[in-house]
């Protein structure tokens, strides 16, 4: 929460140039093109998948004028530091505080990480077909890469084969006939 508490204080001015903020990580893989969402004031887009009892902290699409709500957990967090079990929690108890409306977007990316990778918590998993291209062969994901969490990799084939433009991994965009 640092790290956004930081974009807030010293590049304000700057997020408020945009029609919308993106705020994800650099470790997403994208399968297909980024849904062309413009969210109104008040409204922070949500990725779906794992929640852990909150709002996944991966990857939030929101409007310039709630930049101070959306990035603003932080401090909620100073004020009430036994609330929240977990990152996610905190997020949505602060939301929930701060007057936020939280609306889904569809996954069209998945956490990767180098392969054969853990932590206590998982272990990072290489399936042998990440997706089809649209004429029906098989993609392989990147040999150095691994699936982090398995439920972003479904949410992700399932938004990304009803869309138009449908790419797997680093092949290009591929227009669906």
């Amino acid at each position: 929460f640092t790290l956004r508490y930081w974009l807030l204080q010293t590049a304000a001015a700057t997020l408020d140039m945009y029609n919308r903020i993106v705020l994800t990580r650099t470790d997403h893989l994208y399968l297909c093109d980024h849904p062309n969402v413009f969210p109104r004031p008040g409204t922070v887009l949500v990725a779906r998948g794992e929640r852990y009892g909150g709002w996944t902290d991966r990857h939030h699409v929101f409007h310039p004028r709630t930049k101070n709500q959306a990035l603003g957990v932080l401090p909620w967090l100073l004020r009430n530091p036994r609330k929240a079990k977990n990152p996610e929690m905190a997020i949505k108890l602060a939301w929930r505080e701060l007057g936020v409306r939280v609306e889904p977007l569809p996954r069209c990316m998945l956490t990767v990480s180098a392969k054969g990778d853990s932590t206590r918590w998982w272990s990072a998993e290489t399936p042998s077909k990440l997706c089809k291209r649209v004429d029906g062969s098989p993609r392989l994901l990147p040999t150095q890469l691994a699936v982090k969490y398995p439920i972003e990799l479904d949410l992700a084939l399932r938004y990304c084969r009803r869309s138009a433009y449908h790419r797997c991994g680093a092949g290009g965009p591929h227009r669906r006939s």
